[in-house]
Order: C-alpha cells, then sequence, then structure tokens
C-alpha cells in the first residue's frame, strides 16, 4: 500500500510525532549526560592531582 511506503499508515501521524519527539528526548538525553560526565571529569582532575 502506498499508505505505508514511509513505514507509517496516514492513519497515525500522531505516532510518527510522538516517535520523534522520543528520539529526540533521547538524543538531548544522552548528550547532556557526556557532557555532565565530562564536567565531572574536568572538575576531579585538579582535585585528585
Amino acid at each position: 500500500p502506498v499508505e505505508r511506503a514511509g513505514g507509517y499508515t496516514r492513519e497515525y501521524p500522531c505516532l510518527r510525532a510522538i516517535q520523534e519527539a522520543f528520539d529526540m528526548l533521547l538524543f538531548v538525553k544522552e548528550k547532556s549526560l557526556i557532557n555532565v560526565k565530562q564536567e565531572l571529569t574536568q572538575e576531579n582532575e585538579p582535585m585528585e592531582s
């Protein structure tokens, strides 16, 4: 069917938007976690030496 060409049916455009929103949240969450880890390591280095 043409409707399922992109993997989504026309009946559920909201599901695609929700999935994209979750992907963005996960991406931002992982990115922020990496930034926090980098900040923690940078703060711990001068304290150890």
